[in-house]
């Protein structure tokens, strides 16, 4: 198997076009080339637990250290998430490698000294221990490292920061240490065993669901709607597959989201200024609250009905407040990930490689997709053992 992913990382194949009407040129990449060259666990350096590289000017030891790497592009986040920790005993840093001028402007006149920010080439060698590939998509990235001057947690984006994670962020800044319920976040490659969740997880009707070790899993994170052109095109794929493959439970993972959730959303955009960034937010909170959860229980039930009709064969998992995607490391929507009997993984998290014809517009999935993946499942099918 390990081939089938050293070659989405080095490159093309070239191979003869067997799909009348689809562009040479879309099948000459491999399925999940773009998947893995932007989001690939193997391209992440600093995993929880490493210590954190030397910064020119910066020092571990006399405080807690909240750190963000900006590869190259930003977000509205940025700025207000730091002015929020400001007041806080923790040192800040921003690690930026072409940083805009907006950005270096805004940081500097809202925070001035408060924040240490290094543009410097250093930051670039920086960058690329956590992100390698050709652009800057996972930017930017947030650490939190203890006064050992080890990391101690990692999150992508700054923008959950205006969630949950703010909470934390503040427990770090004033305490050095973490929330006990804190999630933590991992990134895997093939071979590696996966922490099995140990928060909640149901099933649509709200029974309990507990992941473990038993049968080869294949999950579906983030998938469209079955109704629209991308998710028939897609469940067709895969409902192929997973006849081909009984052995392999596939579970197709749907999202739900608390009120506490959505009520820290909300509070924590008024605070940092951010309400401007959706009309919703410009109401008062009640009646934010009361649109959030229509909103909410209408997609939630509208998906699962969806799916319940349409994919009988499936196993559903609700996971609750994007728990299961902060503890594996789930980036790319409508993402996939393979596991074998043991908890082991075989696919690491890609994300779905659709194209589109440019003369025609239309939408299809990658002419290797089903082959590659058929490869994988039967990896993953020699790990099950049915003997009573």
């Amino acid at each position: 198997m390990r081939k089938l992913f050293l070659r989405s990382l080095v490159g093309a194949i070239l191979f003869t076009c067997a799909v009348q009407g689809i562009p040479e040129s879309h099948i000459q990449d491999d399925p999940f080339q773009f998947s893995q060259l932007h989001y690939s666990p193997s391209t992440y350096g600093l995993p929880i637990g490493s210590p954190a590289p030397p910064l020119p000017g910066v020092e571990f030891s006399q405080r807690p250290t909240i750190l963000i790497v900006v590869n190259q592009s930003s977000t509205p986040y940025l700025v207000p998430v730091l002015v929020d920790l400001a007041p806080t005993e923790a040192q800040l840093v921003v690690v930026g490698h072409e940083l805009s001028r907006h950005t270096r402007v805004e940081l500097d006149e809202r925070l001035g000294e408060r924040v240490k920010v290094i543009l410097d080439p250093e930051a670039f060698y920086y960058c690329a221990l956590y992100r390698v590939g050709p652009g800057p998509v996972t930017s930017p990235l947030a650490f939190l490292i203890d006064t050992s001057g080890t990391i101690v947690h990692r999150q992508f984006g700054v923008r959950w920061l205006a969630y949950r994670d703010a909470h934390l962020a503040h427990q770090f800044a004033t305490q050095g240490d973490l929330l006990p319920e804190t999630v933590p976040q991992h990134v895997f490659w093939e071979g590696d065993a996966l922490p099995w969740p140990q928060f909640p997880l149901t099933d649509p009707a709200g029974t309990p669901r507990q992941l473990g070790p038993g049968r080869p899993m294949f999950f579906l994170f983030g998938a469209p709607a079955l109704s629209s052109p991308r998710g028939a095109l897609l469940f067709a794929l895969l409902e192929r597959l997973r006849r081909e493959f009984p052995e392999i439970t596939f579970v197709w993972v749907v999202d739900s989201y608390s009120d506490s959730f959505l009520e820290d959303g909300y509070r924590l955009h008024h605070r940092l200024g951010l309400e401007m960034m959706d009309h919703s937010l410009l109401l008062g909170l009640a009646e934010y609250m009361e649109q959030a959860r229509t909103r909410r229980d209408q997609a939630f039930s509208r998906l699962v009905a969806d799916v319940r009709q349409n994919a009988p064969g499936w196993e559903v998992l609700v996971q609750e407040d994007r728990e299961l995607y902060v503890l594996w490391g789930i980036r790319m929507l409508p993402g996939i990930l393979l596991v074998d009997a043991q908890g082991r993984v075989v696919l690491p998290h890609t994300g779905l490689p659709y194209r589109r014809e440019p003369e025609t517009g239309e939408i299809f999935l990658h002419p290797r997709l089903l082959e590659d993946l058929r490869e994988a499942l039967g990896e993953a099918r020699k790990t099950w053992d049915d003997t009573p």
